[in-house]
């Protein structure tokens, strides 16, 4: 009996640890999740072989699911962005490539304010995106491409791939610094592929980003519905709550 006590007083501490560090500037997945031995070395190594590639899988969380537009607004700032710029990044330990997207953010129609920009951010991300105004945010996305030691590093970007200058709807969360108060403007997708929307000025249309979730996602078929697939409207929707 003592010894199963101890277990679960073991994986209970477990678990506020691995929480504390997988919501340290990361997307639902941990930062430090391994997606290969080491890039820097598996590319030297493709060099030496006469390879100019090597393909960097892309791990896969758990994404959260919501039915409905009132239950994501909830929980997730809703914002209308331009994607402005992206780089990629080798993770700190080596194993994965994770794409930051500098965005500007057009109009925030949810009920939550941006966290303030500050130095805990400016300092994990790459510097080209450095700097950041009142109206900027990152959005950091698992994968991407870059180059090392001469060969090109590729790992699908996951949950979507943006555009630099087109505009999207995103339902995002800001992540919390390791003292669990303090949020950054770093901004994660935490419903998945169902978290982006394409968006087009010109006919102030709203489309899923991904063409299956207007069949496979409860959550997009409520905003699409109840938007009638217009800004709009879904702006409407959005200050009558």
């Amino acid at each position: 009996m003592q010894l199963i006590v101890t277990y679960m007083r073991y994986t209970a501490v477990l678990s506020r640890v691995t929480a504390a560090v997988c919501f340290f500037l990361v997307l639902p997945l941990s930062i430090h999740a391994q997606c290969i031995d080491n890039i820097r070395e598996s590319a030297a190594k493709a060099r030496a072989e006469g390879r100019k590639s090597i393909s960097v899988p892309t791990p896969r969380p758990s994404w959260a699911v919501v039915s409905s537009l009132q239950e994501a607004a909830k929980h997730e700032a809703i914002l209308l962005v331009t994607i402005q710029d992206k780089q990629a990044k080798i993770s700190p330990d080596g194993t994965c490539i994770n794409t930051w997207y500098r965005a500007s953010v057009i109009a925030n129609l949810g009920r939550k304010e941006l966290p303030p920009v500050n130095q805990e951010l400016e300092s994990v991300v790459p510097p080209e995106l450095s700097g950041l105004t009142d109206n900027d945010i990152l959005i950091r996305i698992s994968g991407g491409t870059l180059e090392t030691d001469g060969v090109k590093a590729v790992a699908i970007e996951t949950p979507v791939r943006f555009v630099v200058d087109k505009q999207y709807l995103i339902f995002a969360s800001f992540q919390s610094t390791d003292d669990g108060q303090t949020q950054v403007r770093s901004a994660a997708l935490n419903l998945g592929k169902t978290s982006v929307f394409s968006y087009e000025p010109a006919t102030d249309e709203v489309t899923p980003l991904d063409p299956s979730s207007k069949n496979d996602s409860a959550f997009a078929r409520d905003v699409l519905t109840r938007s009638d697939g217009r800004l709009t409207r879904l702006k409407s929707l959005l200050r009558s709550k």
